[in-house]
């Protein structure tokens, strides 16, 4: 709001004194805008008008400021990208006919360009621009010895649409998992083929090797194309910028997501990993806050491969990284999934019953972790009645959809007959133990959603073995 107004404040952009004023009175309320204090008759009279003022003039005076703010924010966007402020003063430079100035700011303006840090897709477009400018200028003074800048223009624009094309490509390939379109892209295929051709002289193209070994591995079956994208990536991942990188370590999570849901269990270990090399960069926790889902995924990864120790230091260590309004909340529920991994069962239940349920997916952990605790502890009076207590909340409830409904419902029927037949264990004869079992075994598998599927066999495969 203070960037704004001395931007309004400027004669350079304006010199409509009303606007100035208006800015000075919205400045003075900012942030807080009641209703009284903004009105047509408040604003008149700040202004100095008359509270009989028309209102065609405020709306022009509106409309005025409003065109004012977009370009404030177009001139912000502006300044905090170098490469394109370099492009235009050049542009600027020639057209004016400034030769000397020209000649001493391109060679600035292409050793800023070298020594920027981000070797990302724009980039490369910066780059082709730039020497689009100064091939320009040398072919208006008939130069033409001097222009050796061509093939360079050249090979910028090519790595620019092969990085895009390639992210781009990978994209739709997510989009069209998700919405039912239906996509070609025109060239893919040949810029693939020309990559593949001369792969070596594309390695040190960072936004090309990445995308391309990303491409790779969400399009085709080869699990290969993911470990050379890790063994890739370290020495590529400063060239993006830090959103950017989130966006490339996504595809791969994402990736090793899908493959242990296929069955593919070794990859929630390259999933943990992954995670490992977010903490290590500083990644997970943007502008010093962190994302209580991403908390709470490290969380179940950590558990699910028995790194106790591990995890317990990440939950103490990033509480305080996560929002306020909400890390206790997010602490507690967390720390009580540790505790129910390691058995301190009556641990999770103390904990369980200090988090609000503000959320409906905490609502829902909490219940779904609740009856995994009471399993555990073998306090099946307790496990019944919770059962009974989440499917009633599970049917009242408007806002979940069915699929999510019938998750949590099998969750809670497996787990009663799971606990009612461990409870006659010792009370029933081997063979029916074994035909019951057998018959609990096939529930299970014909059963196509299940949330904690995962706990869910654990468990059977230890009533098995009893």
């Amino acid at each position: 709001m203070t960037t704004f107004r001395n931007f309004v404040e400027s004669p350079y952009f304006t010199k409509n004194e009303e606007q100035r004023r208006l800015l000075a009175y919205l400045h003075q309320l900012h942030p807080k805008f009641a209703n009284a204090k903004v009105s047509r008759e408040a604003i008149n009279l700040k202004l100095g008008n008359k509270s009989n003022a028309t209102r065609k003039r405020l709306d022009l005076l509106f409309s005025r400021t409003y065109q004012l703010y977009k370009k404030f924010c177009a001139i912000e966007a502006f300044q905090q990208d170098q490469l394109r402020e370099s492009i235009y003063l050049l542009k600027s430079l020639h057209a004016k006919e400034l030769r000397a100035l020209f000649e001493r700011e391109q060679a600035r303006c292409f050793t800023e360009y070298d020594k920027f840090p981000y070797k990302d897709a724009a980039y490369y477009m910066a780059g082709y621009q730039l020497e689009h400018e100064l091939e320009d200028y040398h072919m208006h003074y008939s130069r033409l010895l001097e222009s050796k800048n061509f093939y360079r223009k050249i090979v910028h624009l090519d790595n620019f649409y092969f990085a895009q094309k390639l992210k781009d490509a990978c994209e739709m390939i997510v989009k069209k998992r998700v919405l039912d379109i239906d996509y070609h892209s025109v060239l893919l295929e040949e810029v693939i083929a020309k990559i593949e051709t001369e792969l070596d002289a594309y390695k040190s193209v960072s936004p090309i090797i990445i995308y391309y070994y990303i491409y790779k591995m969400i399009s085709t079956a080869d699990s290969d194309y993911y470990f050379k994208l890790i063994e890739t990536l370290p020495a590529h991942l400063e060239s993006f910028r830090e959103e950017e990188q989130h966006y490339i370590y996504d595809f791969a999570k994402n990736y090793c997501i899908q493959q242990v849901n296929a069955g593919q269990q070794d990859f929630l270990n390259n999933l943990f990993e992954i995670y490992k090399l977010e903490l290590k960069g500083g990644l997970t926790a943007r502008s010093g806050k962190f994302s209580e889902w991403h908390y709470k995924n490290i969380v179940t990864v950590g558990l699910r491969l028995r790194e106790f120790d591990w995890t317990y230091q990440f939950i103490e260590e990033y509480k305080s990284f996560l929002p306020p309004r909400i890390s206790e909340n997010a602490y507690l529920f967390n720390l009580a999934s540790y505790h129910n991994a390691v058995g301190n069962y009556d641990k999770t239940l103390t904990l369980l019953l200090n988090v609000e349920f503000t959320d409906v997916r905490y609502n829902l952990g909490s219940k779904a972790l609740l009856l995994r605790n009471y399993y555990e502890a073998m306090e099946y009076d307790a496990l019944l009645s919770s059962a009974e207590a989440f499917r009633n909340y599970l049917r009242r409830n408007k806002v979940l959809s069915e699929e999510r409904k019938e998750g949590y419902l099998n969750l809670i029927r497996l787990t009663v007959k799971m606990a009612k037949l461990r409870s006659q264990h010792k009370f029933i004869a081997a063979e029916e133990y074994d035909r019951q079992l057998q018959r609990l075994r096939s529930e299970i598998d014909d059963t196509s959603s299940v949330f904690n599927i995962r706990w869910v066999k654990s468990k059977l495969e230890l009533l098995s073995q009893a």
